[in-house]
């Protein structure tokens, strides 16, 4: 939170620069080689592109019976973000450099073309179509980051107050006819 303040920034902005200097950090160390020019490592940063209301809002529309008015679900656009591999004297060169990337892509319409390209894929070739692709991108992506915020209610599960979900993947992933 310290380095979030004072480089002006955000959590995800600093998430993507260690995880960029650490990557950066082992690949120099364990080849020794200082050509990067034929790696590839690219990240993925799912974003909701549903404007942040509360659930209370929606739980308030369906009772006055505007049904019809609340769609469920996540509205979900992607940043494909590149990995560059560097070494800097300075540490807080990779959050500047980050930061660079990544302000520019939240402004591009990157997020809102992915979400629209996915929901056009989906509804004219349907939903195996649209998974096939969902697959191939995720199958294609080194690291998959979340910058999605969590529900503002406690959620509960079986009476037990939930505090965090911490999912995670290890080794290839099981894709199938890619």
């Amino acid at each position: 939170m310290f380095l979030k303040s004072s480089m002006n920034c955000t959590v995800n902005d600093v998430l993507v620069a260690v995880t960029s200097a650490a990557l950066s950090r082992y690949y120099f160390r364990k080849s020794g080689d200082t050509n990067t020019s034929k790696i590839c490592l690219r990240s993925l940063l799912p974003v909701n592109t549903r404007p942040a209301t509360s659930l209370q809002t929606y739980v308030n529309v369906i009772e006055s019976d505007k049904r019809n008015e609340v769609t469920w679900g996540n509205k979900l656009g992607y940043i494909i973000l590149s990995f560059y591999l560097a070494m800097h004297e300075d540490p807080l060169a990779y959050i500047r450099k980050a930061k660079k990337v990544l302000d520019r892509k939240k402004r591009s319409l990157e997020v809102i073309l992915t979400y629209k390209i996915g929901l056009i894929f989906t509804k004219f070739f349907g939903v195996k179509v649209g998974t096939s692709i969902f697959r191939r991108l995720f199958a294609r992506t080194t690291i998959v980051f979340s910058n999605m915020v969590g529900p503002a209610e406690q959620v509960e599960l079986c009476g037990h107050p939930v505090a965090f979900l911490a999912p995670s993947v290890y080794g290839i992933p099981e894709v199938g006819n890619l």
